[in-house]
Formats: C-alpha cells, structure tokens, sequence
C-alpha cells in the first residue's frame, strides 16, 4: 500500500552550509 499526502509541508526555514558558506533555506526554494 503506497502512503497518502494529506497535506503540504509546512513552510520552514534551515541554515544550511552551501558551497561552503551558510546560508538560510526555505521550502519556497524547492518548490517546484
């Protein structure tokens, strides 16, 4: 049985290390 996406994913967002820099991330950056 294949799960059921009820709902989208909140929004949010997430320091994250990039090319070797910090940077702040959001779901709105991968939305597609």
């Amino acid at each position: 049985m294949a799960p059921k996406i009820r709902h989208a994913a909140p929004a949010f967002t997430a320091d994250a290390v990039v090319d070797g820099e910090f940077k702040t991330v959001s779901l709105a950056d991968y939305k597609g």
